[in-house]
């Protein structure tokens, strides 16, 4: 079956992840209520620095996947995919 993504999956399994931008906010309502202050992200792992579907296209791409991200603009998903491509995955 040919690659309709250009050749960047480089024949692997693709997963398309909807909402994996959906970042956690550092500076959001429910962070600065819980710990009372907007939070550094560069404090935190990166593992956790995404929302669940962040956590879900990390988890695909660990497991061997090609995972595309949907997002409205490309660079809402590009700290994700440097974050995916930094742990050894495709994105």
């Amino acid at each position: 079956m040919p690659d309709n993504l250009g050749g960047k999956s480089k024949g692997k399994p693709v997963a398309v992840v909807v909402g994996a931008t959906s970042k956690w906010q550092a500076d959001g309502r429910n962070t600065r209520l819980a710990h009372g202050k907007a939070l550094d992200d560069s404090d935190l792992p990166v593992g956790i620095r995404w929302g669940v579907g962040g956590a879900i296209a990390q988890k695909f791409a660990g497991e061997g996947f090609f995972v595309v991200l949907t997002t409205r603009s490309a660079a809402n998903a590009s700290g994700l995919a440097a974050a995916i491509q930094g742990q050894g995955g495709d994105a």
